[in-house]
Parts: C-alpha cells; sequence; structure tokens
C-alpha cells in the first residue's frame, strides 16, 4: 500500500501579553516619530460638520548622570484648518515642544524664542508628545504572531489584533468635548471596529512599532434649543508610532534662546553678562519675567545689582517698583524677602 505520509503539525498560535518592557529599561538612547490622524463627519451644522485633526510626534530619549536618570526632548506639529477656523483657535498652539534636561525643564508655545522655563522638579505632570504602545494596547489578550520582521534595523516579532468593541463613552466624551452651548448629545447606537499591529523587539522585549486605527459609526440624538434631530456619525482615527537610532550617540541640549542656571537672557546684555548673585538659582522664566531664588539676604543682593549694574552703565529709577535703563533698554529689577529665609529675585522684561 502507498504510505500515507504524516499530517504536519500546525505551528500554534502565540498570543502576546501586554506586560511588555519599557524601552527605557533596556537601551541608552532611542528617537521615536509618531501620527495621529482624527476625523469625524455628521456633526451638526450648529458645532462643525466635519472635525479632520493631525498632529505629529518626535522625541528624543538618552539616559544621563542627573537626579532623573535622563534627559529627553520631544515636539508636537500640526492642526488642521478645520480645528484652526473655530472660534478658539488661538487659544490652541500649533506647534509646542518641551526639553528636560539636567534639573531644569523648557517648554515653548509656537514661538520658538519664548520659553517656559522651571526647575524639572515642579514639571511632573508635564506632558511629554511621546506616544508609547501601553496608551493604546494594555489590556489586549487576543494579539496573534504574524512573524518575525527587521524594523529600523531592530529584530522583531510582529503581532496584531482585531475585533470588535463598545465605543460608548469614548465617543460620548469627543463629541460633548465638540459641543457648543445649548447643544446636547444622546448616543442612541454605535459600534466599532478597531485593529492594531505591534513591532516588539526579538532581544529586549520592548515596543519597537505599532499600528492602530479605529472607525466608529453610531446614531446620535441632538438636542438643539429645544429642537431634537438624529444624525449619522462616523469616526475615523489611526495612531502609528516607531522607534529608531536605538543606542545611537544622542545629545540634548538646553535651548539657546532660553535662559538657563548661571545665565538669564535680558535685552541690552550680552548673553550671560546678566550679573547673578552667588548662592542664586534659576527658579523660572516666561514671557518676559524671569525669578531667581537666592540664599542671600534682601540688603545683599540689593547692594550687588546697585553696584553691578551701575558698573555696567545703567541707570537705576527709584520707587516701588525700581527700573533700571540704559539707552532704549529698560526692565524692572524686585527683590522680596521669602518666609522661608530665601529671596525672590524678579526681573520684568520688555514692554
Amino acid at each position: 500500500p502507498t504510505p500515507v505520509p504524516p499530517t504536519p503539525t500546525p505551528e500554534p498560535v502565540e498570543e502576546l501579553s501586554s506586560e511588555w518592557t519599557p524601552i527605557e529599561d533596556v537601551v541608552d538612547s532611542y528617537r521615536s516619530k509618531g501620527e495621529i490622524t482624527y476625523s469625524i463627519s455628521g456633526l451638526p451644522d450648529t458645532t462643525n460638520e466635519n472635525v479632520d485633526l493631525t498632529m505629529t510626534f518626535e522625541s528624543e530619549w538618552v539616559k544621563a548622570d542627573n537626579p532623573y536618570g535622563f534627559n529627553m526632548a520631544s515636539r508636537m506639529q500640526g492642526l488642521s484648518a478645520d480645528i484652526k477656523n473655530q472660534d478658539n483657535a488661538q487659544d490652541i498652539p500649533s506647534e509646542m515642544e518641551i526639553r528636560m534636561v539636567g534639573d531644569t525643564t523648557y517648554m515653548r508655545f509656537g514661538d520658538k524664542k519664548d520659553w517656559m522655563v522651571m526647575p524639572r522638579g515642579n514639571a511632573e505632570g508635564v506632558e511629554t508628545f511621546n506616544l508609547t504602545a501601553s496608551d493604546f494596547f494594555n489590556g489586549l489578550e487576543q494579539m496573534q504572531k504574524v512573524g518575525t520582521e527587521t524594523v529600523n534595523g531592530i529584530k522583531t516579532i510582529h503581532y496584531t489584533f482585531d475585533e470588535l468593541q463598545n465605543y460608548d463613552t469614548l465617543l460620548k466624551d469627543t463629541i460633548q468635548s465638540l459641543a457648543q452651548e445649548g447643544e446636547n448629545f444622546d448616543i442612541k447606537s454605535i459600534q466599532g471596529q478597531v485593529r492594531g499591529d505591534l513591532w516588539v523587539a526579538k532581544d529586549g522585549g520592548y515596543p519597537v512599532k505599532f499600528t492602530f486605527t479605529m472607525h466608529v459609526e453610531a446614531q446620535v440624538a441632538v438636542t438643539v434649543n429645544g429642537e431634537e434631530k438624529t444624525i449619522p456619525l462616523v469616526m475615523d482615527s489611526q495612531t502609528s508610532n516607531e522607534v529608531y537610532d536605538v543606542n545611537a550617540d544622542i545629545t540634548i541640549e538646553p535651548p539657546v534662546e532660553a535662559s538657563q542656571q548661571g545665565q538669564v537672557h535680558v535685552p541690552g546684555f550680552a548673553p550671560g553678562a546678566f550679573p547673578i548673585p552667588d548662592q542664586t538659582t534659576l527658579q523660572g522664566a516666561f514671557g518676559g519675567m524671569i525669578t531667581l531664588i537666592s540664599q542671600l539676604s534682601p540688603e545683599d543682593i540689593q547692594a550687588f545689582y546697585d553696584q553691578a549694574l551701575s558698573e555696567l552703565g545703567w541707570s537705576k529709577q527709584s520707587g516701588p517698583m525700581p527700573l533700571w535703563s540704559k539707552g532704549s533698554f529698560s526692565f524692572t529689577l524686585l527683590v522680596v524677602p521669602n518666609d522661608d529665609g530665601t529671596t525672590s529675585i524678579t526681573i520684568l522684561t520688555g514692554k
């Protein structure tokens, strides 16, 4: 009889737990880039019939010898014309950047030369623009293995998932945030589909790349000024992110335009030339206001500036708001004692 070939044993389906390793635990440095596109169609005419939003993200991270163990920089850019044309567009920056270097955090909104500066310990709640797989994939249990692939020079295992979910809470929060005064939304029916792909490093077990897409369809009852109507609403979003330049030689520096420890930027002075007393550190800077904290007494600080600024050719106009001027430049210098024995020095620049 003809021998019957043995039936091959199918390769078992591998599932991935969401308990992967954070990349910061296993590498010395990396860069990442990502994008979110977001679209809602079917909104009532009283808000905006269609809302489209696109944002891009870039981040750099490197281990550092400081109390926090790392330095990082992250940037967000881009809002669609639909968002910009809304009445509150002036409140939405089209570009934001955060840098955490040493013990200082720097932030800017739109204007690259106008940086907010604060001690890093005071900025622990500041949100960075660093998309992570945990934001989208935590709690998923049905991810299946696709195969092994190389992404940005890193050997990875590719996983995927595709499932239906209920997005009632997500959609309700989203459209309510877009509502105008007098509008009320009630979701009558909703269904959605989400798909995701995740690439995890074979060596280290950290996410290297992910994509996440979502499609939601709903019937929404809208009440505007007492009148109710039902509209079909569709929401689509796509999110992607990937890391690259893992363990590359990355250096993150403070912004050259921003005030920093040891020097502050005051108009009328060369960079780094504004005098700062001993035992004095930068507390914060933003919008023409610079704050220093000193261990010296108010009398010692006042004497220091009376001498140092006069020697540099600045003239003092005494009063409740002491004004120093030289040519077309001027600034106000306030010296105030604190309850803890330190002294605050506030420099107000600009017109």
